[in-house]
């Protein structure tokens, strides 16, 4: 049985989970990696560690072509540095994580997308 998690204010992102497996499917049509779009996937993570029930995350994309098209350009252009801290932040938490992490990629993962696949399991 699935069922809904809750998280608070997650818009770009879509939580189910059924026993100690929780999914999170990526809602976002091109799945950028937007300022918006990681601090969404910090709560996620700052979920993770509070609920030890979880031994298991699965990533997935609403998009059957694209699963992430990686790096927000804008973005990335006038954070410079804070911005790629803080995708490698993201990724760091997810490779040291309790949770036995899939990737579930079907379509294109491009750039920073392809990066945040790699820190699965």
């Amino acid at each position: 049985q699935t069922k809904t998690e809750s998280i608070p204010t997650l818009k770009l992102l879509k939580v189910s989970t059924s026993e100690n497996i929780i999914t999170v499917t990526m809602t976002n049509s091109d799945n950028r990696f937007t300022t918006a779009f990681m601090d969404e996937w910090f709560l996620v993570m700052d979920f993770l560690d509070n609920q030890k029930r979880f031994t298991i995350l699965i990533t997935e994309s609403a998009d059957p072509k694209i699963w992430s098209n990686g790096l927000d350009i804008e973005e990335i252009t006038e954070k410079k540095f804070a911005y790629v801290n803080r995708l490698a932040l993201l990724c760091f938490r997810l490779m040291v994580s309790h949770v036995y992490s899939i990737a579930n990629i079907h379509g294109h993962a491009f750039a920073g997308g392809c990066i945040f696949a790699l820190a699965h399991d």
